[in-house]
């Protein structure tokens, strides 16, 4: 799943990002970026032209960036797992059944919720990292 970011510093626009510059109503591609050239970092395609020129960071407004979002885990199984999200606290997924809609919890909170409330209550959890559960006959 892919979301689309705003880039307000120019300094942190990359190659492929789509630039925005005062005063212009679509956005250029961002073929090349030299960040040690502060007046025209950016080597853009210019379509109204037809050839490539560049821009100057001056007239920046924005950029914008497609990213890959990460999603929350979807195990289909009956095997508890334990994930730690990037905000410090843990998500335990318990299903009591194949048909259980509420398998999650979070870390301190006492009701089980669906993949979708945990998704959208938990989102700033994301990434999740699986933690590895050790059992008495690994311990040995």
């Amino acid at each position: 799943m892919t979301k689309t970011i705003t880039i307000t510093d120019p300094m942190k626009v990359e190659t492929g990002d789509k630039a925005y510059f005062e005063n212009c109503d679509f956005g250029f591609t961002v073929l090349d970026v030299d960040k040690s050239d502060k007046s025209q970092p950016f080597l853009v395609y210019n379509p109204l032209v037809g050839y490539d020129a560049y821009a100057y960071s001056q007239q920046f407004d924005h950029a914008t960036r497609e990213v890959e979002e990460p999603e929350w885990p979807d195990p289909h199984d009956l095997r508890l797992h334990v994930y730690l999200g990037s905000d410090g606290s843990r998500y335990i997924y318990n299903p009591v059944n194949e048909t259980d809609d509420a398998p999650w919890v979070a870390e301190h909170k006492f009701s089980y919720c669906s993949r979708e409330n945990i998704e959208e209550y938990h989102h700033d959890a994301l990434p999740l990292i699986e933690l590895e559960l050790i059992t008495k006959e690994r311990e040995s």
